[in-house]
């Protein structure tokens, strides 16, 4: 294709520009290996005697330790204090001699260790107890000579030192430790160092074939391990480090580093021949050179193919966009217009899904508003068949309107009101209806009032600019069926005072409504009486609720649905109070259809029923807060659980639900529900590795971006931070 010659030569350049740039970075670093080697070695060797060092320290600091230790034992003291040797040693003292060999069995440094009292002449050691003459004369049998230049050199004033201590056979490596009592050396310890055993510490090292690393003991090498021919030169070497110590001596190609050791009278040595590494280094830089021109020879070819075959996507690519064949115009501008342009359709079909979903609220809203729906379950369905969903249990209504009832029931101001909802942090539905604007807020708790006028505010700001308006707020209620009451009472405080300019915010009150719709607070009353099953005290309000709430001045077309809302009130009472078949029974009679007095008789009759099932002696019931608490502990990760699904089950009315849940544990379903969740989702983030988007349906909820924002809330953090939190 046309195609194919400048894509593989776009692909070539590429990879080309990659390969000859890695191999001048690997000819870099190359010279750079060569340049710093010198200083290399110097880290090397200086890291390996300190690590030397600090291997042996360890293990002669242990020797020096336990001599601490014996100083203190009370068979040491009890012989330190002997003047003369009695005829019979104590006991004490050959407990000493076991516990000394026991040391050595626990420490392979020491070859043997023993104690040497000068007044008694005692010697107390692994071997046993004996006079100092003998200890010495087992040394070496059948030699005996040196014995006073042994005791001299254990009594020479020195207060803890190592030394070469000879005995009759050899010279040993020694740990010496003198005891002191009244300013007398009262007692001496000596630790005699295996020496095999201590370059077992040089060979965990792992020096390499052209160093070697050994002890110094005032100057004198006794332990040493590596090419021992590097360590001919030492007594002239380390002359020179103790004229200069900061300098590394040099001798025939080798350099020499050393460190004085924390131990008195020790030094350590490093020997390291440079010419030995250097060869290995050069070799290495012939075959980083014949890697790289072979690397470069073989990416060459590489790249061509790579590229021809890389372009084969990108021609399938360009035909699939419909690019033409000719080759003038730049394909990849060509690609990066075409995904510019698919972008924006899909910006303009997400905005069209909007303006959709805007669309259909409004409908469902209006819908409601009409009165047509009575009953939880009707509005349930239409919220469904709408696909309209509520996360909150409590709902309020705002209504705005101008001067004139002109607000048009289809147009694009109610996307715009609800853009604006969503970015003051409020979820809701917002709908032109009667030629005003309806907006109706989902919370997990009701607005404070001083919040609501100001929502109502800005809303009106937004859909008035300069304009007079004025705006109502309803009260807020926890169930569905009173979305319409909520309207209602807006409406009522929309004439409290004219559209101005300065955009005026009415909220309901209860005054309000005591002379155009009865006295809503009877109602209040009669309700809290029920929902605290006070059903006497509730029958003594009966009258009064049907004179000043049902009756007195109620607006055209509502006394039936406030009729209702007594008999779902009553109904929800029933099923509580009484057992299935007989409140089944009794629901029945109360919501049969009828004229007004043979339903306030029927009402009469169902809290009469209520009253005599509170009196003593009536059957118990488990409450249905507490049978609600039992179905959500079951099914809490259940995506649709939630107090409409619980108040199904129960056959209650959710505000009955809401109102006897809440009374009982102090927190509302949704809450409640909520926390389980979290608790879960929180044991799933600390002890699994699945993803948070997994872990939000595992728990019951719908999205990760509800149940993220549901666990902020509740942990004052998101999931991702507990989980790095919780992890080293």
């Amino acid at each position: 294709m046309p195609h194919r010659k400048k894509h593989t030569m776009r692909w070539l350049r590429s990879i080309l520009a990659v390969v000859l740039s890695c191999l001048l970075l690997c000819s870099l670093l190359c010279l750079y290996v060569l340049h710093v080697l010198e200083r290399t070695v110097v880290e090397t060797n200086t890291a390996l005697t300190a690590y030397v060092q600090k291997s042996v320290d360890t293990r002669l600091e242990e020797l020096h330790r336990y001599s601490t230790t014996i100083e203190i034992t009370h068979a040491n003291t009890l012989l330190k204090n002997l003047r003369e040797l009695p005829g019979t040693l104590p006991a004490q003292a050959y407990q000493l001699s076991v516990t000394l060999r026991d040391f050595l069995v626990t420490n392979k440094l020491a070859r043997g260790v023993y104690l040497y009292y000068p007044r008694t002449g005692l010697v107390v050691g692994n071997m046993g107890c004996f006079e100092a003459a003998s200890y010495y004369a087992l040394q070496g049998v059948p030699q005996r000579e040196g014995y006073y230049a042994w005791l001299a050199e254990l009594t020479k004033s020195h207060d803890t030192r190592f030394m070469l201590l000879q005995m009759p056979k050899d010279e040993r490596l020694c740990y010496v430790r003198e005891m002191r009592m009244t300013g007398e050396i009262a007692a001496v310890v000596v630790i005699e160092i295996d020496r095999e055993e201590l370059l077992r510490a040089f060979d965990a090292a792992g020096l390499p074939g052209d160093s070697a690393t050994g002890v110094l003991l005032d100057g004198q090498l006794v332990a040493a391990t590596g090419n021992m021919a590097l360590l001919e030169d030492t007594p002239g070497l380390y002359a020179a480090w103790c004229a200069d110590p900061q300098a590394s001596p040099e001798s025939g190609g080798s350099f020499a580093f050393f460190n004085a050791s924390a131990l008195p009278g020790l030094d350590y040595v490093s020997v390291y021949s440079a010419r030995g590494l250097l060869r290995t280094v050069r070799f290495t830089l012939a075959v980083c050179v014949a890697g790289a021109v072979c690397c470069l020879a073989a990416g060459v070819a590489a790249s061509v193919f790579i590229s021809r075959r890389n372009a084969k996507p990108m021609e399938k690519l360009l035909a699939a966009l419909g690019a033409q064949s000719s080759g003038a115009q730049d394909e990849y501008q060509f690609i990066t217009n075409k995904i510019e342009q698919m972008m924006t359709e899909k910006y303009k079909s997400e905005e069209l899904m909007q303006e959709h979903q805007t669309l259909l609220n409004g409908l469902f809203l209006s819908t409601v508003l009409r009165g047509g729906l009575h009953s939880e379950n009707a509005i349930f369905a239409a919220a469904k068949r709408y696909e309209v969903s509520f996360e909150h249990p409590t709902y309020q209504v705002l209504v705005l309107a101008g001067t004139e009832r002109s607000v048009p029931d289809a147009g694009p101001e109610p996307g715009l009101l609800h853009g604006t909802l969503a970015a003051l942090g409020h979820e809701g539905l917002v709908s032109a209806y009667g030629g005003r604007y309806v907006v109706l807020l989902n919370a997990e708790e009701c607005l404070p009032d001083s919040q609501a006028e100001a929502l109502a505010r800005a809303l009106l700001d937004q859909a008035f600019p300069a304009r007079p308006a004025h705006a109502g707020v309803g009260p807020c209620y926890d169930s569905m069926t009173d979305i319409l009451t909520s309207y209602n009472c807006a409406l009522l405080a929309l004439r409290c005072e004219a559209p101005s300019a300065r955009h005026p915010v009415n909220r309901y009150t209860p005054r309000l409504t005591r002379a155009d719709c009865g006295d809503p607070g009877v109602m209040q009353a009669f309700s809290h009486r029920i929902y605290e099953k006070q059903f006497a005290q509730a029958q003594q309000l009966m009258e009064r609720l049907y004179t000043e709430y049902l009756y007195a001045g109620a607006p055209a077309g509502t006394e039936a649905m406030r009729q209702s809302a007594v008999d779902n009130l009553l109904a929800d009472a029933l099923r509580a109070a009484l057992p299935e078949a007989r409140a089944a029974q009794e629901v029945r009679a109360l919501t049969a259809a009828g004229p007004p007095h043979a339903q306030r008789r029927q009402a009469q009759h169902a809290l009469a029923v209520l009253v005599q099932a509170a009196a003593p002696g009536a059957e118990d019931k488990e409450p249905v807060a507490v049978r609600a608490k039992r179905i959500i502990d079951e099914n809490f990760a259940d995506p649709m659980m939630g107090l409409y699904l619980v108040s199904e089950q129960l056959n209650v009315s959710n505000s009955y639900l809401s109102t006897t849940f809440k009374a009982t544990y102090g927190v509302s379903i949704i809450q409640y529900i909520n926390r389980l969740r979290v608790d879960q989702a929180k044991s799933l983030i600390l002890n699994t590795d699945m993803n948070i988007k997994d872990i939000a349906q595992t728990v019951g909820f719908s999205s990760d971006i509800n149940f993220i924002r549901v666990f902020k809330k509740l942990e004052n953090r998101t999931p991702t931070t507990l989980r790095r939190e919780s992890r080293p």
